[in-house]
């Protein structure tokens, strides 16, 4: 199986953000919905480095090995501890990012503030209460959930054009995998901020984005 080099700097940078944030490396990464496994993975990077030191340029492509296992996330999987308090603080129960988008478009609720001032456990405790949060805090809290559900996700940080017709510094989610082959957007204050729903792939202001970047050091 050949993958872009892209789709392979995307897997490392993923990897790189979750050793940073839990101190371990992961056992998997995920692939358009399935699971690499860290020997794989770890393969294709042993393969790029060779590759890069006796080319002196990065390879357009890299190839995953076939007679390694790719296995496809079950739908039955444990819960982890993330999920498990979200769906507490929800008081709702979800299995995919439908269900998670649903739960908090009934129970949560937007609050805003600048950039990420509560951590998870407090951010947590405010969705329990009614309280809200604002982008950025939603999206580091929900993130390691849609990942441990199955799909690769990703940072992304803009401004938006709103109905005022003023531009908004705004952070959301892109999700991809299992029903979702390509990026797509999934920013829940599209569903939490005063009154407003609308579906997975849209933003909360639909007037305009610009200057979007995926992943910025500061939010990782």
């Amino acid at each position: 199986m050949i993958i872009s080099y892209k789709e392979y700097q995307d897997m490392s940078v993923r990897i790189m953000q979750f050793q940073m944030e839990r101190g371990r490396k992961p056992k998997y990464v995920t692939l358009n919905g399935s699971k690499i496994g860290q020997r794989q993975y770890e393969d294709m990077m042993r393969r790029v480095d060779l590759f890069i030191k006796s080319k002196g340029r990065n390879p357009k492509s890299v190839r995953l090995d076939e007679y390694i296992e790719i296995v496809k996330p079950s739908l039955g999987r444990k819960k982890s501890a993330s999920w498990i308090k979200l769906e507490e603080a929800l008081d709702k129960k979800f299995n995919d990012a439908k269900d998670l988008y649903k739960a908090i478009a009934d129970q949560g609720e937007y609050k805003y503030y600048y950039n990420d001032k509560f951590d998870n456990k407090m951010a947590l405790t405010r969705l329990r209460k009614g309280l809200g949060i604002n982008c950025t805090d939603y999206a580091q809290l929900i993130r390691p959930v849609l990942e441990d559900m199955g799909y690769d996700v990703r940072y992304a940080h803009g401004r938006v054009k709103c109905g005022d017709k003023q531009w908004y510094g705004h952070v959301w989610l892109q999700i991809k995998g299992r029903d979702y082959g390509n990026w797509v957007n999934y920013d829940v204050v599209a569903v939490t901020h005063h009154g407003i729903k609308r579906p997975i792939g849209s933003l909360v202001c639909v007037n305009g984005v610009k200057d979007v970047e995926y992943n910025p050091k500061w939010l990782i």
